[in-house]
């Protein structure tokens, strides 16, 4: 089945795509989800052919066949134009270029479309021009306004080749315009599936102006479908577009690895199932997120935003975030709302109107966190629906907070008491080497490996335990927001260059248990590394950490701390030399010998005993009678 779909990727095109109008954002639909199904009226007309020079492949293009299969390596790209610059390799419309197992393709000079329906398929493209001998790189894909497919294609190459060459990749650059004074159509589309870790690009324009080498302006409408798989190191780019969609669908869970768009009040990005992680968003008019999807975006500013059917946006990295146009939640059921995280201290502003119902929570999309009581989290007008705008999560409500609305404030109160603070937290076992393999996180939010737990006693200032778990739950000491994992060599050095290292986090948090109190197990998320890390008990609950630095700056709130290494199959269990600490068990008496145990951090333990002191004679004087107690002759007796 996979192999018929790939097939009919690449005799479809892109060009079946046209945009009647950017869709509105509360709909939370675009053209994104039938972008594999528009098939090519003319490419099973051509004639096929194999290749295996230079000539032969320049001569299919000039013949319009298609497939043209790729045999072995060939090199294109040698014609010079007047002012010295390489003229592009034209590829007319429907033709569809396939390699072999062993098949690749260098080009010395830009690339570009001469009409709708072109794909590529299954094979690498170089493009060797560098900066080697100063000359000026010709790296561009130039779709002039059409519509190209690349399914399974690497565009990898590498740097530093020599002659003065001074880059460490040498990567193409999609125009939607056309090189310098030629014809562009009105139908620039960019779709890109299949794609291998290989798939990158220096950034994608789907608009663009002359530039400094007098390229064809492209200012239309435009579609781009990415797959999550995609590296574009300098971006998307539709600013320039009178009207642009971007369309990015992945399997759940899946992470985008494009970092950065740029758009325009008509730009509208979709994304389906896949999740953004720190992703930078510049002037992108409209954000469609929609079957499961998610985004953690450093911007803090957006015009309209769409939650679909359990879509998620995490604004935690911002402090007071605002979106100056529409927010719409979308679902068919309560199972199915969307969710909005905020960071405890911050807040969201909603300048237009504000349709359906979102769930709102502090934290983790996983894991609701704690409140700051009375505190405006969201600033909009109500919207007058028969159900309100935003609701808390059921674990929220059962630790006993209410959202409330009043007068274009969106506040939550705590009713739960206030317990004393941490005075002390004992961690009385826990695992020194953990199987990444065995800990994945559960959708049912079972335990992973009840195998593997932290067993932790939390005190107060007088010393009383923290026995009552729903306390335990409410404050979620063992959560996110008072433990923190750090790699141990940044955690014990005092070199001032980790300061401002960033990779320094761990994706693994402990959750309690209803049957087994006082157990705390290991889950792993995505992004869970092989490595050694450090666990942090915490006595005061923090806000964001980006930096080495700022876990350092919460040193005095430290109580506990606990070594673990995690592994997998690309980091095997790890050999390990013991280190023994030296305890005194049990004092030794003048008759009874003591006991020193010694304990390594992975648990394993040894005694050995410590001699009786013996006796210690001491003489007691004597003293003479009086007239009212008995006297004492001299003697002795042991100290």
């Amino acid at each position: 089945m996979q192999k018929i779909l790939r097939k009919i990727c690449c005799i479809l095109t892109a060009a079946a795509i046209t945009i009647s109008g950017i869709q509105q954002p509360e709909a939370a639909q675009t053209q994104g989800d039938e972008y594999q199904q528009g098939i090519s009226p003319h490419a099973e007309d051509k004639e096929g052919v194999t290749v295996y020079t230079r000539e032969e492949f320049m001569a299919a293009l000039k013949q319009q066949h298609s497939p043209i299969t790729v045999a072995t390596h060939i090199t294109i790209g040698q014609d010079v134009d007047t002012d010295k610059r390489m003229l592009p390799v034209k590829i007319p419309g429907n033709t569809l270029i396939r390699g072999t197992k062993d098949s690749s393709i260098s080009a010395r000079s830009p690339i570009q479309l001469e009409g709708d329906g072109v794909c590529l398929q299954d094979i690498k493209i170089m493009f060797e021009s560098s900066t080697a001998l100063g000359s000026v790189p010709h790296r561009e894909i130039f779709l002039a306004g059409h519509s190209l497919t690349m399914d399974n294609v690497d565009t990898y190459h590498g740097g530093n080749i020599g002659m003065g060459d001074t880059e460490d990749e040498l990567l193409p650059t999609v125009y939607a315009g056309g090189y310098s004074n030629t014809a562009v159509g009105d139908n620039a589309s960019l779709t890109v599936i299949n794609s291998n870790d290989k798939t990158m690009f220096q950034a994608i324009y789907m608009g663009n102006d002359e530039g400094t080498d007098n390229k064809t302006p492209y200012y239309g409408e435009a579609v781009l479908n990415l797959d999550a798989k995609p590296i574009v190191r300098d971006g998307v780019d539709t600013a320039l577009n009178s009207r642009a969609e971007i369309n990015i669908t992945a399997e759940e869970n899946k992470v985008v690895k494009t970092k950065q768009f740029y758009g325009n009040d008509n730009t509208t990005l979709t994304l389906n199932q896949a999740s953004m992680e720190d992703v930078e968003l510049d002037g992108v008019g409209n954000i469609v997120l929609k079957n499961k999807a998610g985004m953690t975006p450093l911007t803090q500013q957006f015009k309209n935003i769409t939650l679909a059917n359990g879509a998620w946006l995490d604004l935690s990295k911002a402090e007071n975030a605002r979106i100056t146009g529409d927010f719409s939640g979308v679902s068919d059921a309560a199972a199915q709302r969307g969710i909005l995280v905020l960071k405890q201290s911050g807040s969201l502003t909603i300048e237009g109107k504000v349709t359906g119902t979102t769930q709102f929570q502090t934290g983790h999309r996983l894991f609701p966190s704690y409140f700051l009581s009375g505190k405006s989290y969201i600033f909009a007008s109500d919207g007058g629906g028969s159900e309100p705008n935003f609701l808390l999560a059921q674990k929220s409500i059962d630790d006993g907070y209410t959202l409330e609305y009043e007068n274009g404030e969106w506040k939550v109160y705590d009713r739960q008491p206030i317990v004393d603070e941490i005075g002390r937290i004992e961690i009385i076992s826990a695992p020194f080497k953990v199987d990444l393999r065995k800990i994945p996180y559960q959708e049912d939010e079972s335990i992973p490996d009840e195998t593997v737990f932290f067993e932790i006693n939390w005190y107060d200032l007088q010393e009383e335990k923290f026995s009552d778990a729903d306390i335990l739950e409410y404050y979620g000491f063992y959560e996110d927001n008072y433990v923190i994992r750090i790699r141990t060599e940044y955690w014990q050095s005092d070199a001032e260059d980790l300061l401002d290292k960033t990779d320094w986090y761990q994706s693994v948090s402990l959750m309690a248990s209803e049957e087994h109190p006082g157990k705390y197990y290991l889950q792993a998320f995505d992004g869970a590394t092989p490595g050694d890390y450090t666990f942090l008990f915490c006595s005061e609950p923090f806000d964001d950490l980006s930096t080495v630095g700022d876990v350092k700056a919460l040193k005095d709130t430290v109580m506990a701390e606990k070594r673990v290494i995690f592994y997998n199959e690309d980091q095997p269990e790890p050999d390990h030399t013991h280190t023994f600490q030296s305890t005194i068990t049990r004092e030794p008496a003048c008759t009874e010998a003591g006991i020193k145990t010694h304990t390594c951090e992975c648990g394993e333990t040894y005694t050995e005993q410590i001699a009786a002191l013996g006796h210690t004679e001491v003489t007691d004087p004597g003293v003479e009678p009086t007239e009212t107690e008995d006297g004492k002759t001299e003697g002795s007796h042991c100290s």
